[in-house]
């Protein structure tokens, strides 16, 4: 049911919101007495399960929705300042318009820049 709501969702939500899933879990697992062993691999387990499970993505998407927690994980590890967070996510904006992020292409294509392509 999850996944079927995630697919429902204009992207990049489904994935935010997959990556949020992912991170309450294992906070969860990591709180409770006696499960902090299994939190890791439980969050793992269902961002993978939500990838696998998401109905007709490409597999780019599968890929980041899978891979979005491991990476968020391994980073806040890292001890990076809070800043850079919000560097990155800057990047992300100019990078990719909100516009863009419907079909969220690998680089923004201008607009009209196929026009006449299949002449």
């Amino acid at each position: 049911m999850i996944a079927t709501t995630l697919g429902t969702l204009p992207w990049p939500l489904p994935a935010l919101l997959g990556w949020t899933l992912c991170a309450a879990l294992h906070a969860a697992l990591a709180a409770a007495p006696g499960t902090q062993p299994a939190a890791a691999p439980a969050a793992l387990a269902l961002g993978l399960c939500l990838a696998v499970l998401a109905p007709a993505w490409p597999l780019r998407r599968r890929a980041m929705l899978a891979a979005g927690w491991p990476v968020a994980a391994l980073a806040l590890q890292v001890s990076l300042p809070p800043w850079t967070w919000g560097v990155a996510l800057a990047l992300a904006l100019l990078a990719y318009p909100l516009r863009a992020w419907r079909d969220a292409p690998l680089f923004p294509t201008p607009r009209g820049a196929l026009d006449g392509l299949a002449d």
